[in-house]
């Protein structure tokens, strides 16, 4: 990634603060020197600097012209800095900002820490008032900065030449901000956070947009790209996993779409939430299906393993509208793989797995989830079909069972 330039607003924002120090100080003499409030050789010679210094100023005309330009160069100025203040905090300048003040906490931090640390088991003379309750401390802070070695001086060595011209103060100095300014520190890692999640988000739906649009043109393989981008812009993020699993089974890429999977679960561990909880049911369920894909009774009763454990992390979250669905959905394909194995066993019954499907998928749509558009269908109309089987292979083993006893 091509590394930012530092911004030139402050640089000039530093400069134009100098001048009006520079004139103040200036009108403050002059002022003091014509109340004679100065030693007498004192206010003598200001007056003569003063009155050689209008001596020396052009004619009414020509100070006339002066002032009408001046007055134009100082509005162009002004007009130029505003526009530069607003440039500096536009929305798109907003990563260059978090550059530089993560720079500032990482760069020359590192750096120094041996130091600082080693000046912080000394007894410091005075540390400043806590940076949040007072702006002494907040200017010494800021003035600091300007007067810093750059961390690039630091690493070459070059900081050595600074640190004999500025001497130990400047660390000393570095070191009581540092303990002065604990509040603000945590409330800018926060501020840094925060802004870097935020932008995590807006990315990952980036590359989902993306994605979508190549879908639209028919384009499934590019579309996955997009989509496994999404992914990798956070390790903990659920939203792209369960997208790309989805068009993994699209592309027909089956050890991506378990590894993603495998992601999800993961993650969703990681934070004991309802919602958590129904990511980490779903993402087996869905292994199941790939799982079951195999169509052999050894695949099948691999699949039953992670329903088993779905359908215990969704038995006691029957309350949320979405867990009931998903619950539904799991004892469906549960169900069905019995029927596969050819054993349906002691699905009916009261709290069994066929009764709680009927009970949970009752008036469903046939429907897949948006992020699973290659996905098996499930609803009402399919737990039927898996009623009806099962009760057809129930009427089977007590057909023959009745036929051994008669013989």
């Amino acid at each position: 990634m091509r590394r930012r330039k530092r911004s030139i607003a402050p640089w000039v924002l530093l400069f134009i603060g100098i001048l009006f120090l520079v004139a103040t100080i200036c009108g403050g003499i002059v002022f003091a020197a014509r109340h004679a409030w100065l030693p007498t050789t004192w206010n003598i010679e200001v007056l003569e600097r003063l009155d050689q210094a209008i001596a020396s100023l052009p004619d009414d005309e020509s100070r006339k012209t002066f002032l009408w330009i001046g007055s134009i160069t100082f509005a162009a100025i002004s007009t130029a800095i505003t526009f530069l203040a607003t440039w500096h905090f536009l929305e798109m300048n907003l990563p260059r900002r978090i550059e530089e003040l993560k720079d500032y906490h990482s760069e020359d931090h590192l750096a120094l820490r041996p130091q600082l640390v080693a000046l912080g088991r000394r007894t410091l003379w005075f540390i400043p008032a806590d940076i949040e309750s007072s702006r002494l401390t907040l200017l010494r802070r800021w003035w600091n900065r300007w007067t810093w070695p750059d961390p690039a001086d630091i690493q070459t060595g070059r900081f050595m030449l600074l640190r004999r011209l500025w001497s130990r103060w400047s660390v000393a100095e570095k070191a009581k901000l540092l303990a002065a300014t604990t509040t603000r520190l945590d409330e800018e890692a926060t501020a840094l956070s925060a802004a870097a999640r935020e932008a995590q988000h807006q990315t990952i739906t980036a590359y989902v947009i993306r994605g979508y649009q190549y879908v639209g043109r028919g384009e499934n393989e590019r579309a996955f790209t997009e989509f496994e981008l999404a992914t990798r812009v956070s390790a903990k993020d659920i939203y792209s996993r369960d997208i790309a699993a989805g068009w993994a089974r699209c592309t027909n890429n089956q050890t991506r779409e378990l590894e993603l999977l495998g992601e999800i679960r993961n993650i969703a561990r990681e934070s004991r939430s309802t919602l958590s909880y129904i990511h980490e049911a779903r993402a087996l369920r869905r292994q199941a299906e790939v799982i079951a894909k195999r169509n052999n009774n050894r695949a099948y009763v691999e699949a039953l393993d992670p329903l088993r454990v779905a359908q215990n992390i969704l038995e006691t979250l029957v309350a949320d509208g979405e867990a009931r669905l998903e619950l539904g959905r799991t004892h469906t394909l549960f169900c069905e793989l019995r029927c596969n194995l050819r054993r349906p066993g002691h699905l009916d019954g009261q709290n069994q797995p066929l009764t709680r499907m009927r009970e949970y998928m009752d008036g469903v749509e046939m429907h897949t989830r948006e992020e699973e558009p290659c996905g098996e269908q499930y609803g009402a109309e399919r737990a039927e079909r898996v009623g009806q089987r099962v009760a057809a292979l129930v009427g089977d083993d007590s057909g023959g069972q009745s036929g051994e006893t008669n013989a």
